[in-house]
């Protein structure tokens, strides 16, 4: 049986025939994150929340997306259906979602015309939040529907958004969980 981590969601939007996609991964109320970004080009938005001398101390979900920084639009849609869940960091005026946002470039595959945007970050927030406690899996979907690899050869592999959990006790009846979940658009090739 796999292990899960009690209240996270994953859920993808997929256009296989543009090659793009979004996944959002909503979080259990008060998760505390952390992250760090690597590439010469990162599209990112919210992405120094994560710092942890910032006003905001946690993050209700992360968006990665695929369309470059088009797809950082992906995580408005994200935040409208948090915030119609009642989700998000309280202020004195509302709620505010905080939605880390991560984009790939994946223009060059499929259609660049097509991004993932809002009405897509929705549909797959929706599917996030309805798969919270259920087993998560990756693939060709989402983010890594137009991931690839080994673009420095000339004949690019195609990757994926690739997900692994892991487990370790950490004393008597106590156990720690971690998912990473990650969309791979390497310029090199991935070594194991």
């Amino acid at each position: 049986m796999t292990e899960t981590i009690s209240g996270l969601g994953l859920g993808h939007w997929t256009n296989t025939g543009a090659r793009t996609g979004c996944s959002v991964i909503v979080f259990p109320p008060g998760t505390v994150a952390s992250g760090e970004v690597r590439g010469g080009a990162p599209a990112t938005r919210e992405f120094a929340l994560l710092d942890p001398v910032r006003t905001v101390p946690t993050v209700d979900a992360v968006v990665l997306s695929g369309g470059s920084a088009f797809g950082l639009a992906s995580a408005d849609g994200v935040m409208a259906e948090l915030e119609g869940a009642g989700r998000g960091f309280a202020t004195n005026f509302g709620l505010v979602p905080i939605v880390v946002g991560l984009a790939l470039y994946d223009l060059g595959v499929g259609d660049p015309t097509v991004r993932p945007g809002s009405d897509e970050g929705r549909l797959a927030c929706r599917e996030a939040l309805g798969s919270i406690d259920q087993p998560i899996e990756g693939g060709r979907i989402g983010a890594g529907c137009g991931a690839t690899v080994g673009k420095w050869s000339g004949s690019p592999t195609d990757s994926a958004l690739a997900v692994a959990t892991v487990g370790a006790d950490i004393g008597v009846g106590s156990r720690v969980l971690v998912t990473a979940v990650i969309a791979v658009n390497a310029f090199g090739f991935i070594d194991d």
